[in-house]
């Protein structure tokens, strides 16, 4: 069987689990930078919903996590537009990390993580969402550049300018 053919074979079961296994905790990850904590699970339960309904229309199975991040980004802006009836994201100028601030984590890590949030808060767009797919959800450049749609040298330039804007932001903290 060709290449290509294997690719638009229908997925199995096993496949499709593997494929959600790969993906579920940055999409997880997202979706708590997105939204309040308390509305996470609903809204990644419809991204799963979804996903899983239309999964026949993913052709090309090397294209999931770009086709699974582009309905998680149209379901975090549904959540928006319901609960304020308008197109604009609240969120979108204070994420929410508060699940990442694990019970585990010593008052010191806490603090890190608070300033941390506070300083890519204060990113200007684009910066923001390649900062927060990139440190905060783990993705790479070339994942984020299939998920945002936008030149991987474009996202290596953003990661490589809003380092120091964080670092710069993190000594003020700091002092």
């Amino acid at each position: 069987m060709t290449p290509e053919a294997e690719a638009t074979k229908p997925l199995t079961e096993l496949e499709i689990e593997q494929l959600f296994y790969q993906v579920k905790k940055k999409i997880w990850m997202y979706v708590l930078q997105k939204v309040p904590a308390q509305e996470a699970e609903d809204v990644f339960q419809e991204i799963c919903l979804h996903s899983f309904t239309k999964l026949d229309k993913l052709l090309d199975r090397s294209k999931f996590l770009p086709w699974i991040f582009s309905i998680a980004r149209r379901r975090v802006l549904d959540y928006y537009r319901a609960k304020y009836s308008q197109p604009q994201l609240v969120g979108e100028d204070q994420f929410e990390f508060n699940s990442i601030e694990d019970a585990s984590f010593s008052h010191e890590q806490r603090l890190n993580i608070r300033e941390l949030r506070d300083c890519i808060n204060q990113l200007k767009e684009p910066y923001r969402e390649v900062a927060l797919l990139h440190f905060v959800v783990g993705l790479t450049s070339p994942e984020i550049m299939k998920v945002l749609n936008i030149n991987e040298n474009t996202i290596k330039s953003h990661i490589v300018r809003s380092r120091p804007m964080i670092h710069k932001c993190l000594l003020r903290k700091k002092k």
